[in-house]
């Protein structure tokens, strides 16, 4: 890094996890509807209803715009990294979710910035959702 070697960056972190209360209601399609987020993974399919065997299937939104060609993790609870997956060119990226339980989709999106007071901008994203056994 040319002098003055500094580094300050805008660390933006944004979560979303999705929970049903009751029984799955087909005419409420809220969790498709995106909340504005700097950095933003937007589920295909309802959340509360995955189950073993499915594909979690989602989109990257970087100000309400698809992020191509960003790296999105895919880890169930309590392992290492399952599945890396690099968003399409409309941001879109999916994975079989092959085990019971919580499931975190997450993303980090580091660029420069022409911004006086920083050098760069760090957008952080995470998605959880609960998969249930099969059925």
């Amino acid at each position: 890094m040319p002098a003055p070697r500094r580094w300050r960056e805008r660390f933006v972190k944004s979560a979303t996890t999705f929970v049903r209360l009751g029984a799955p209601d087909s005419t409420d399609l809220s969790w498709q509807q995106p909340a504005g987020l700097s950095l933003e993974i937007v589920p295909q399919l309802d959340p509360t209803t995955l189950k073993t065997g499915d594909t979690l299937k989602v989109q990257l939104l970087k100000h309400g715009k698809p992020l191509a060609g960003l790296q999105l993790g895919f880890v169930s609870d309590g392992e290492a990294q399952r599945h890396t997956i690099t968003t399409d060119a409309n941001g879109f990226a999916e994975a079989p979710v092959d085990h019971p339980g919580r499931w975190l989709v997450h993303g980090t999106h580091l660029v420069r910035t022409t911004q006086t007071d920083l050098e760069w901008e760090n957008l952080f994203s995470t998605l959880v959702v609960n998969v249930a056994p099969a059925k």
